[in-house]
C-alpha cells in the first residue's frame, strides 16, 4: 500500500463505492491520506471506520495468553506485528480514541496490556480513555504511558542532558504556526540559532525534514503549528559517510539492531543504499556481531547510562559517533520497527539478531504474566 499509494486508494475507494461501511477500506484510506498529507480526509475515514468498530480480536490457535494491545488511530504505534505475533498471542487491539462506554462495560478477559501508542505527538487524544483502562486493571502493562511520555523529542533532550559520554541535542516544541522571520526570531529567543532541523509533528522517516544551516536559511523558513526544532551536529565520519546505529532495549537489555551507512546527513536503512555496496553490509556484520569492539567501551556504558533513564520495556535508540567517542542521539522511543529480513537475501544475515530481539520480547512476557499467577496462587495456598 505505501510502496503504490494512488492505485491502492482508487482500488479502496471503489470497495466503499459497493460496501460504503468497510471498516477496513476506510481504515486503509484514513492510513494513505494521512501520509499524503490530507489530513481532514483521513480524519473522516478513521471516523468512518473506528465510529463502527474500535476493538479488533486476532484469533490465535493454542495462543500462550491473550494480551490487550492499547492503538492510536493516528500514525505513531509501536509497530508490533513481529515483536507481538499472532502465531503466539490473542491480540485484542482497541483503539483508544474511539474507546466507548460499551467497550469499558464488557471488557473482555485478558492476561496483560502492551500500550503501543508510541509517538507522544499523537497520544493525548488517547489519554483520557487509557488512563482510565489503567485505573480499571489488574494486569502487567508494559510500557508504560508516563514513561512514553518522557521520549518527546523534548523531553528525551533533557531526560539525557549531563549523562557522561552523550550528546543530547536541544529541541523545542513550537506549537503555533510561524511564518518567515518569526520562526528564527521565536526560535533566537529559545537560545536556539542555525544549523537547525525543523520538522512536523508526529513525522517519521525525514518526511518532510529540514535542515537550515544557516541564519539567512532559517530567516527564510516558516512551519507548521506542533513543529519540533532541533540542534543539528555534523556526525560525519572521518571517511566522509553518515552513520546511523540502532539498538534496541527490551527489559533494560541493548541489542543491535541496524546499522545504516549514507552519502548525506539524512541517514534511512532503505535510502542508504545498503543493498548495492558490499563495504557497508561487512561494516554492518560487525556492528551486529561486535557491538562493543565497535562503538567502544565508552558508548556502550553510555548506552547502559542511557537505559537506567528510559523507563520502558521495549524501546530503541537511533545514534551517532562523534570523533571524540560521544554518542550523538538522534532518537530515543518505543516506536522503533523491528523485523526480520524477508524480501532481501543479501540481508539475511541480520535475521539471527532480530531473532534475538523477538525471543527477548517473548521471554519478557512470560516472565511478566506468569509472576501474577504464581502470586495469586501463594495467596490462595496461604
Amino acid at each position: 500500500m505505501r510502496q503504490r499509494p494512488a492505485p491502492a486508494e482508487r482500488w479502496y475507494r471503489a470497495c466503499l463505492r459497493m460496501a460504503p461501511g468497510m471498516v477496513a477500506a476506510h481504515q486503509n484510506l484514513a492510513s494513505i491520506m494521512e501520509l499524503d498529507g490530507r489530513q481532514e480526509y483521513a480524519r473522516h475515514h478513521r471516523d468512518q471506520a473506528y465510529g463502527r468498530q474500535a476493538m479488533f480480536t486476532d484469533e490465535c490457535e493454542g495462543a500462550e495468553l491473550t494480551m490487550l494491545i492499547l492503538c492510536t488511530a493516528a500514525t505513531g504505534n509501536v509497530p508490533f506485528e513481529w515483536l507481538l505475533p499472532q502465531t503466539r498471542y490473542r491480540r485484542i487491539r482497541w483503539v483508544m480514541e474511539y474507546a466507548s462506554e460499551e467497550h469499558f462495560a464488557a471488557l473482555p478477559e485478558y492476561d496483560c496490556v502492551f500500550n503501543a501508542i508510541g509517538d507522544v505527538d499523537v497520544a493525548a487524544a488517547t489519554a483520557p480513555a487509557v488512563q482510565r483502562l489503567l485505573a480499571l486493571n489488574t494486569r502487567p502493562v508494559f510500557n508504560l504511558p508516563q514513561a512514553v511520555a518522557l521520549t518527546s523529542r523534548e523531553a528525551i533532550a533533557g531526560l539525557l542532558d549531563g549523562i557522561a559520554g552523550v550528546v543530547a541535542p536541544k529541541a523545542f516544541y513550537l506549537a503555533h504556526a510561524c511564518g518567515p522571520g518569526e520562526l528564527a526570531q521565536h526560535l533566537r529567543e529559545q537560545g536556539m540559532a542555525a544549523p537547525l532541523l525543523i520538522r512536523p509533528r508526529a513525522s517519521h522517516g525525514g518526511k518532510n525534514l529540514a535542515l537550515y544551516q544557516s541564519e539567512t536559511e532559517l530567516a527564510r523558513a516558516s512551519c507548521g503549528a506542533g513543529s519540533h526544532a532541533c540542534a543539528f551536529h555534523d556526525a560525519r565520519s572521518a571517511d566522509g559517510h553518515w552513520r546511523k546505529y540502532r539498538v534496541v532495549f527490551v527489559g533494560g537489555k541493548p541489542y543491535p539492531y541496524h546499522l545504516a551507512i549514507a552519502d548525506n546527513w539524512l541517514v534511512h536503512y532503505r535510502s542508504a543504499d545498503m543493498l548495492s555496496q558490499q563495504w557497508k553490509r561487512d561494516e554492518e556484520k560487525r556492528f551486529l556481531r561486535h557491538p562493543a569492539a565497535v562503538l567502544g567501551w565508552g558508548a556502550m556504558q553510555a548506552l547502559r547510562r542511557i537505559a537506567r533513564s528510559v523507563d520502558l520495556d521495549f524501546w530503541g535508540i537511533d545514534f551517532s559517533l562523534l570523533e571524540d567517542g560521544r554518542l550523538l542521539v538522534f532518537e530515543a522511543n518505543a516506536t522503533m520497527l523491528v523485523h526480520r529480513e524477508e524480501f532481501h537475501p543479501e540481508l539475511a544475515y541480520r535475521n539471527p539478531f532480530v531473532d534475538r530481539i523477538l525471543a527477548a520480547v517473548a521471554q519478557l512476557v512470560a516472565e511478566r504474566t506468569a509472576r501474577p499467577a504464581v502470586e495469586q496462587a501463594i495467596r490462595k495456598a496461604g
